[in-house]
């Protein structure tokens, strides 16, 4: 008899609510669509972008105008840190952790390259 399988790896990734599979299934199998595009399937699949967002929004007390979407963590913590060299009137300042996600870590050695003060903690 094979022993069941207990999944401890939910820092990487989650397994989705039921209700979250039958709304991704619908959207990628019937409604997919470039929400860019102009056409109706783009118009559908904004549609369902401008729900999402104002979802998110409405649950964190903020505007969705401020939202962005990302297709994972490490374009979403690229995104941030990286936001730091746009502004370069002065350095940025940036404390982490030595047990932050690979891509913190090497993003902020570039950052650190490029003239920015990191701090590593621990």
């Amino acid at each position: 008899m094979a022993a069941k399988e207990i999944y401890l790896d939910n820092n990487a990734t989650t397994r989705p609510l039921p209700q979250v599979c039958d709304a991704m299934m619908r959207v990628l199998g019937e409604d997919f669509g470039n929400a860019s595009s102009t056409h109706s399937s783009g118009e559908r699949a904004r549609k369902y972008l401008t729900e999402a967002r104002d979802s998110v929004a409405a649950l964190i007390g903020g505007d969705s105008s401020n939202l962005i979407f990302t297709g994972s963590g490490t374009e979403a913590n690229n995104l941030v840190l990286m936001s730091c060299l746009v502004r370069k009137n002065k350095p940025s300042h940036i404390v982490i952790s030595s047990v932050e996600h690979s891509s913190i870590l090497k993003t902020c050695d570039h950052l650190l390259e490029k003239g920015d003060d990191v701090l590593l903690l621990g």
